[in-house]
């Protein structure tokens, strides 16, 4: 998803995962702490991870990465690493302190002109262009 829509999200946190080699490089802005674990059985690193790994590093993109060692101790399977990723503070802090450059262009506004008036109250550009943007957000979701 975030390779369709880089300008969505401010980073991210792949855990157990892959990237498509042909359009790793939509994620060039992202920030990245990638997670997987050494022996996990379903998402096979040698598959999976090593090669977006190698990926992201032809194409230039820096990413933060945490690899755990194998006979790591997880709830069924080192598959299931997500459930210490998920409690790491330092990645929390580190997800939350991330920030989107700004909200993007609205391609359409609604039908309240800037600076008409609403029962008694100015309707600013800010305001106009964030609904706009619920509006198309909600459409994107109807698809």
């Amino acid at each position: 998803m975030a390779m369709e829509h880089p300008d969505t999200f401010a980073a991210l946190v792949p855990v157990a995962g892959a990237a498509n080699p042909e359009r790793i490089g939509a994620l060039k802005q992202l920030p990245m702490w990638i997670f997987h674990a050494s022996d996990d059985p379903v998402i096979v690193p040698s598959y999976t991870l090593d090669p977006t790994l190698a990926c992201l590093d032809k194409a230039g993109i820096k990413y933060r990465l945490t690899r755990y060692p194998e006979k790591q101790i997880f709830w069924q399977s080192a598959h299931f690493c997500w459930e210490v990723v998920y409690k790491d503070k330092e990645l929390m802090e580190w997800l939350f302190s991330q920030r989107l450059g700004g909200l993007k262009k609205i391609r359409r506004k609604i039908g309240i002109n800037s600076g008409d008036k609403k029962e008694g109250h100015a309707i600013s550009d800010e305001i106009n262009e964030m609904a706009a943007q619920a509006i198309e957000a909600a459409e994107f979701k109807a698809l």
